[in-house]
This record gives C-alpha cells, structure tokens and sequence, in this order.
C-alpha cells in the first residue's frame, strides 16, 4: 500500500495562507514552529514544500502580488467611467476580502521582485482607464496625476475603513468617487456624473465577480 502523501498541495496553500497572516500581523520575524503547530504540522513539512524559510516569505508576497494583480484586471469594462469605479471597487472589495495580503501588498513588510513589480505595475490599469476617459472627453489633466489622485483616495478610504475610523460602507465609498471624478472632471464629464453618478454605476460593478 502506498503511504499517504501528508505534505501535499492542501497543505502547501494553508501554510501559506497562515504566514500570509503571520507576516501581516509581525513582519517577516515570525518564527516557524509555531506556524507548523498552529496547522498540526512540523516544520519539515515546511521545508519539504518551500525549500527553506526565504522560500516560504517569497511564495507569501508571490500569492498576494497575484491575487492583487488579478483583482484589478477582472474589472476591465468598455465604459470608461464604469472602468474607473470598478478598479476603486475591485480594490476595495480585494482588501476587505483580503487584510492580511493587502497589509502585505501596501507595505514593506516582505520585499520581492513580484511585490515591487506589482506594486510599480499597480497604477497601470487605472492609467488606461484615465486616459480613456481623457480622449472621451470626460476629464483633463496629466494622467499621472489624476491616477495619484484617485489612488491615494480610494487606497486612503480602505485604510481608515480597516481601522474601523470610517463606517459609511458603499454609500460614503462612492461619495469619495464622485469627489475624486470631479477633481478632473470636463464639464462633459460633470454633465456625465450628474445624469449617472457613481451611485447609478454601483450595480453594474458590483456585479463583477473577482478572481
């Protein structure tokens, strides 16, 4: 009879997933064996999946680089405006799904290649999404800093919305949007927001399942 396979894939995904929010919560610091013994495991099966404790911390940032990543390219939609909300939307949903990886993700808590590339890749979808809606005509400016704009508001709200400072959910979320529009806006963009506000869009977005 053939042995039972104990350090198998099942495994591997709940050791990551209980360092991702061993890292989110002390850094990089944590010590391994309790990690092993809060899933009823050693610290051989650590190393008999990741190779060694670097590995481990690597895999960590590569999963939550990925599931960001995916996140945001999920929300991609032909309507410029719709585009816009959906990347704050997506990211929203993404953090509060996901504390422990958007912890990881926004700070410096476990540095990797596929963390900084992420995180220099980050503003990209939102980049297209402006510029879109600049050659559409519904807002103007340099599109780097309408991106700086809207991502530091929305990554701003999710912050304090974590913290449990602000508690207005989706309704004071996409007042924000319409604010962080505006700042921007053309006067066709504003006549746009006001025939169909972010509020109108809402639906329409949620409706996006994330990866």
């Amino acid at each position: 009879m053939a042995r039972p396979k104990l350090h198998d894939e099942n495994l591997r995904q709940r050791l990551l997933e209980a360092a991702t929010d061993l890292v989110a919560e002390k850094g990089d610091t944590f010590a391994l064996r309790p990690l092993a013994e809060s899933l009823d495991t050693s610290t051989t099966a650590i190393y008999s999946l990741f190779g060694s404790r670097d590995a481990l911390l690597e895999a960590v940032a590569e999963q939550a680089a990925k599931s960001f990543a995916d996140a945001l390219e999920a929300v991609r939609h032909d309507d410029s405006l719709t585009w816009i909300l959906s990347l704050g939307v997506g990211y929203r949903r993404w953090a509060l799904e996901s504390p422990s990886r958007f912890h990881i993700v926004s700070t410096a808590q476990v540095d990797s290649e596929d963390l900084r590339s992420v995180r220099a890749m980050s503003l990209r979808p939102l980049g297209e999404a402006v510029q879109q809606a600049m050659d559409e005509g519904y807002v103007q400016g340099n599109v780097e800093d309408i991106c700086t704009t809207w991502y530091a508001g929305v990554h701003g709200f999710i912050l304090l919305e974590i913290s449990g400072i602000l508690t207005g959910g989706d309704e004071q979320f996409l007042r924000l949007a319409d604010s962080l529009f505006l700042a921007h806006a053309t006067p066709k963009g504003v006549e746009r927001l006001r025939e169909q506000s972010f509020i109108d869009l809402h639906p329409k977005v949620v409706a996006v399942e994330l990866v």
